[in-house]
């Protein structure tokens, strides 16, 4: 039971940055790249994709888990290499932009994604090493 208000707690959770990322990129994120200097243009703009990027990740990763969670995935999917959560070098890389000349939303919601992700990512090194134990040799 604990396991599933976690999980579901989780899952709110990063519906929820998905509707505050749209509310944000279709209302005062969307002209904002107006306003800067075109390398800063370009930097936000890889900022965006970061987010994007952070957010499709864990909402994928956690719709997989949902599946197993409801019964309409084998338990054995969750341990193959397909259904990891991915794209580490880009959800964990480094701005490319002053993070102080972003948006103070831009900013909460990239913080916000980034520990949801990392959540996610000690979650994920957990299954992987539950299926070590069921794949170890005799």
């Amino acid at each position: 039971m604990q396991g599933s208000v976690f999980f579901t707690k989780t899952y709110d959770e990063a519906v929820s940055l998905v509707e505050d990322a749209r509310e944000y990129f279709e209302g005062p994120g969307a002209g904002f790249t107006a306003t800067l200097e075109p390398v800063d243009s370009l930097a936000y703009s890889a900022e965006t994709l970061k987010l994007t990027t952070l957010l499709t990740e864990a909402m994928a990763w956690l719709t997989i888990l949902r599946a197993r969670h409801e019964g309409t995935l084998d338990a054995e999917f969750l341990f193959t290499e397909e259904y990891r959560l991915g794209n580490d070098e880009t959800c964990l890389a480094e701005p490319l932009i002053d993070h102080e000349k972003l948006p103070r939303q831009m900013r909460e919601l990239l913080r916000r994604s980034e520990l949801l992700y990392r959540r996610l990512a000690r979650l994920d090194a957990m299954i992987r090493e539950e299926a070590d134990l069921y794949t170890m040799p005799g």
